[in-house]
């Protein structure tokens, strides 16, 4: 049986002529933690994203609002050309004729030709129009005045 006298007195690895074996071995546990941790992002990084929706669909959904606006433009468009005439008493009478939708969606106000005439005995210098844009609610949605 050896001493532990005998045993210190044996050479390292890197006395025996292998200093690679004995770089191995002191530089295992750090290449183990190395691998560890890139092992965890890389499980990480692999992870499986939602699905998304098929290209045709996508341009479908985003184009659905300018589709809308395109249709609510083509029927002003066609009910723009017929005049409508207000006739208030004792005021005047106002005519708006060509109405149409500008903008895009989000950002759409309406144009249209405001006349005023002035069916009354007197003379009057200036006069206002206020013009109400109503929802399908029936609320004020935009004014103007010309």
């Amino acid at each position: 049986k050896k001493t532990t006298d005998e045993r210190a007195a044996r050479p390292l690895v890197s006395e025996i002529g292998v200093p690679e074996m004995s770089r191995m071995l002191r530089t295992l546990p750090l290449f183990a933690s190395a691998l560890a941790i890139s092992s965890s992002m890389l499980l990480t990084g692999c992870q499986q994203l939602p699905p998304t929706k098929p290209y045709e669909q996508r341009v479908a959904e985003a184009m659905a609002p300018y589709e809308d606006l395109k249709a609510q433009k083509a029927d002003l468009f066609r009910a723009g050309f017929n005049e409508q005439v207000f006739d208030y008493e004792g005021i005047g009478r106002v005519t708006v004729k060509r109405w149409e939708l500008i903008g895009w969606p989000g950002d759409v106000y309406l144009r249209a030709r405001i006349h005023y005439e002035n069916t009354t005995e007197e003379v009057k210098r200036d006069a206002w129009v206020w013009l109400d844009v109503l929802d399908s609610d029936g609320n004020v949605a935009g004014s103007t005045a010309v």
